[in-house]
């Protein structure tokens, strides 16, 4: 399978990960800005909308590629990131780059899975004309945030069609209910009216 490679960074920003997991806290960010390695400027990449049909974005981390696909119909948004210039593309060139899948899964996250469904395979094979060669696709994994808050919206989605059920039963019971007491009323009315015709032909 082939990709064109569209975008290639290195760091999230406003993310714990790389402090709490790599240990790559505010003070190494400035000294790799210091030294020319990453950008100093603040940079986001403008995930463009899709109208009538789905776009792909492709990014690629280490030997592994990630593809976003984009519904159709979805808005314009941001990806905060620390870029690597071209002396620390340079020299991440000369080392062997393997992220974790937790990496992977915080930029799953950042895309927003909710506006296209994200995937990551193995590249194989880079070409001059910027395209890959990858293993076939699958699908990133949810982080853990990501499955709490499943759970909590399949709960509630739940209770919503509890309600929905219980509200339909009661609408149910009282129509029954009504027209029970409805046409039972109305025959003690017909009952009423025979009384008397039966009592005049005695």
């Amino acid at each position: 399978m082939f990709h064109r490679e569209l975008h290639s960074f290195s760091l999230f920003k406003k993310n714990k990960l790389l402090e709490e997991k790599y240990g790559l806290n505010y003070s190494d960010r400035l000294l790799l800005e210091e030294l020319g390695f990453i950008t100093a400027n603040d940079l986001a990449f403008q995930m463009m909308e899709t109208k009538d049909q789905p776009g792909n974005s492709v990014f690629t981390i280490g030997d592994f590629i990630v593809i976003q696909e984009k519904l159709p119909n979805k808005p314009q948004h941001q990806l905060e990131v620390l870029v690597f210039t071209k002396i620390g593309r340079q020299l991440l060139n000369l080392v062997n780059v393997t992220p974790d899948l937790d990496y992977i899964q915080l930029l799953a996250s950042s895309l927003n899975r909710q506006i296209g469904n994200v995937k990551y395979g193995r590249i194989i094979q880079r070409f001059t004309n910027g395209q890959i060669r990858h293993t076939p696709l699958i699908d990133v994994p949810l982080t853990e945030k990501e499955q709490e808050q499943e759970k909590k919206n399949d709960k509630k989605v739940k209770i919503k069609k509890i309600t929905k059920c219980q509200q339909t039963l009661y609408f149910i019971a009282v129509f029954v209910r009504t027209t029970y007491f409805t046409a039972r009323n109305n025959g003690g009315g017909v009952r009423q009216e025979s009384s008397p015709q039966s009592a005049t032909q005695t």
